[in-house]
């Protein structure tokens, strides 16, 4: 995909979305979750939820996660066991953006709300304004199965990117996860239920053992 055609894109998008950008098995599907759970705020809707039920309710573990998207070594219905999957929300670098996920974005527009896109590419070099957040850490603390072909992200110093520490956010320590939790409810100005937030990680860090 040309720099152009993303270029075009995001300076229309400026305001209107978060980027979370991450490296697959590092939690941006929890951390999506949390920042959506924001109603006031954020969009939500079934097609990002991505549970058979009818909840809506982005805290609420997903009965299954119906659609979880590809290529991933470990089997879907393994995963589906100890992950929380959203859909409708990727960008690739590699390919035009789908008309889902545009959907999504004219959907959270003409609410007045923003829509979290999530990436494992970096789209900073289209856009200096658009808000990111990118999940660091450290993949050997983390406790998920991953490969050794899974690589963490080091945190980079660059205009409207926030660090998010993922070993902090999920750390069994309430008050550094409740500091790694504030840092972002106040670098995204939005309003987190801290105790339904730390419920879910706790779900979330449990179902990595089970």
């Amino acid at each position: 995909m040309n720099n152009k055609y993303y270029t075009k894109l995001l300076s229309t998008l400026v305001n209107k979305i978060i980027l979370i950008e991450y490296m697959s098995g590092s939690g941006g599907c929890l951390v999506h979750r949390i920042i959506g759970s924001d109603y006031s705020n954020i969009y939500w809707d079934k097609g990002i939820n991505n549970a058979t039920d009818d909840s809506l309710d982005p805290l609420l573990w997903p009965d299954s996660g119906f659609h979880i998207q590809k290529p991933h070594s470990i089997p879907e219905t393994e995963q589906a066991n100890y992950t929380c999957h959203t859909g409708s929300s990727m960008f690739y670098k590699e390919q035009e953006v789908d008309r889902t996920v545009l959907s999504l974005i004219i959907k959270a527009n003409k609410v007045y709300k923003k829509a979290v896109i999530r990436s494992h590419d970096s789209f900073r070099k289209y856009n200096k304004h658009i808000t990111i957040v990118r999940i660091v850490g450290n993949k050997h603390k983390l406790g998920r199965k991953l490969s050794k072909n899974h690589e963490f992200l080091d945190p980079i110093q660059e205009p409207n990117t926030h660090n998010l520490n993922i070993n902090n956010l999920i750390d069994e320590d309430y008050n550094t996860f409740l500091n790694e939790c504030n840092k972002l409810s106040t670098y995204l100005n939005i309003k987190l239920d801290i105790k339904k937030v730390r419920k879910f990680i706790l779900i979330w860090v449990r179902k990595q053992y089970e």
